[in-house]
Formats: C-alpha cells, structure tokens, sequence
C-alpha cells in the first residue's frame, strides 16, 4: 500500500508542460506514492500517448480515461475512488512540484500533528518565467482560518491532507468553487491546518488563468460562501440571487482586467521594474471597485 495518493486531472496542457509536471512528481526525493492520474479529454490523442508512455515506464502511475470531458470535480473525485494512500497530495498538470515537496510536507505534517496542509508556492509565466518568486502565506493553524475568509491561504495545488479527512466530509462534495468549499467544510469540522514555510510547487499561471472572464463569478461565489460562512449574509439569499446582483459582462471585463494588471505588477516587481509595477497595481486598483475590495480585505488582514 502506498503512502501517499498523488490525485491529478489532465486536460488539453501542452505536451512540454504535461512532460514538466509528470516529471516532476516521478522525481520526488520521496518514492512511496502512487501518482492516480485522470484524463479528462480522451480525444486528446497526443497526451493519450504521452501519459500511456509514462505509465509503462513506471508501475506507480495509475491512469484513467473518462468518457468524455466530466470537468475537475468529477475527475479528482474519480482519483480518490481508487485512492491507496494514507495521505492525499494533489497536483494540477500545468504546475511543477519541487523535488523534496512530498518529503517536505509529509515530515511537517506528522512532527506538527496536522490534518491539512499547503506551503509556499512560486508563481510563473506560461512559459516558465518567474513572475513572484515566493507567495508566503500564514504557518499555523490559528492564523489560517482569519486568512482563508478573505482568501484562499492554502493552494489547491499544493493541497496534502489525510485522505480521512476526504472520506469524512465526502470527497469534493461541492457545488460552486469545490477547493474553497472544501476548505471552509474542513474548518467547520476543526481540521488542524499548516503550511511548509519553504517553497514546495510552481504554479503556472497561464494567458487563460489570469484574464477569463469566469474570475468574477468565481469572486462573487467566493464572497457569498465567506459571508454565509460567518453569519454576515442576509438570511434567505441563494448564492445565484447573490451573483445575479452584482454580475454585469462589464464588471467581469473590468475585473479580470485588474486581476492581469495585478499578476503583471508582480512580475515587473521581480524584474526590478519598480515605476512600471506602480502604475499597474494603480490601475488594478481603480479600474474595478470589486478588485478594490479585494486588494483591500486582503491587504487588512495582514494586521
């Protein structure tokens, strides 16, 4: 039996960025896993090979094909129905896990009695350019949930937990944003949150994942789940009425547009590209009030 379960969905990723992210989890300082991965475009013909080349390469690889594209939740929660492990680790297929990230992570969460952690992520470009070079996010576990309502402080991708604490709040039993749903699920149950204070995964944020237009209805569902979550919402408002109140295409434009200006600001800080980077977070700012308030809430909660 494996120690560890690494869930992972496959979608339409270029062939190199595939090959990254497999290679990167087959490469891990530690071995005693099992990488279950799901692939969710079957008409994909030239990942079908790469991932079926991986497979006959290495008998950790357990490799599954839906039927036709099922979307995320479906598929990870179609990874953990053949999950082994004592623990589950997640990985998405356009990111890359540093070498000694399971090693990391499972030695952390043991010595410190934790149920649910992440760690320090670094951020690149599609291409594999460096655009923040650590995302540092509160360690320990009373200073996570204060985090986790204003945003998400433990990244998805960089996701190990007990599988436990899946098989009690039932998988990504989830209807609107399934890893922040998820989470606030595990705090209402006082799950023992954590992150490595080292750098254990890059993740990759692609021209898509930085400027669709989905990015604020995913917001709004956000907030609905934040304000529900604490009492603060008006009884009686579904989280559609909530969306439907404040979505215009306008305000998903303007939103998504800050949010590119916010990514490309901290890639010029990088850069050293100081003058440039102020006028974009100026103009991430005041071009959209819903990003403001993001910005805001975000910044505030550092107090």
């Amino acid at each position: 039996m494996p120690l560890i379960s690494v869930i992972m969905s496959v979608y339409n990723e270029s062939e190199s960025i595939l090959r990254t992210a497999v290679e990167s989890i087959l490469k891990q300082t530690f071995k005693d896993f099992e990488f279950i991965i799901v692939m969710d475009s079957p008409e994909n013909e030239v990942n079908k090979g790469i991932l079926s080349e991986y497979a006959k390469a290495d008998d950790r690889i357990c490799l599954l094909f839906n039927e036709k594209n099922e979307g995320l939740t479906f598929s990870l929660n179609r990874a953990l129905q053949h999950a082994k492990g004592k623990y589950i680790a997640r990985m998405d297929a356009d990111d890359v896990s540093l070498p000694y990230r399971f090693e990391l992570q499972k030695d952390y969460l043991e010595k410190n009695n934790l149920d649910f952690i992440g760690g320090y992520v670094q951020t690149i470009s599609q291409t594999g350019e460096i655009i923040n070079n650590c995302i540092k996010v509160p360690l320990e576990n009373n200073k996570i949930p204060k985090k986790m309502l204003i945003n998400t402080c433990v990244f998805h991708p960089a996701w190990f937990l007990k599988k436990a604490v899946f098989d009690d709040i039932g998988n990504y039993d989830t209807k609107y944003v399934e890893d922040y749903e998820f989470i606030l699920k595990a705090m209402k149950k006082n799950y023992v949150f954590g992150n490595v204070p080292e750098v254990i995964l890059q993740y990759r944020m692609t021209a898509d994942s930085i400027s669709r237009s989905s990015l604020f209805v995913q917001y709004l569902r956000m907030r609905w789940l934040q304000k529900t979550y604490t009492g603060s919402l008006k009884s009686g408002i579904t989280i559609e009425a909530y969306v439907n109140k404040y979505y215009s295409e306008k305000n998903a434009l303007k939103f998504s547009a800050s949010n590119r200006s916010l990514t490309l600001a901290l890639q010029n800080i990088h850069e050293k590209k100081f003058i440039s980077a102020f006028i974009k977070i100026i103009h991430a700012f005041f071009n959209s009030r819903f990003f403001a308030e993001k910005m805001l809430r975000y910044f505030f909660s550092f107090q």
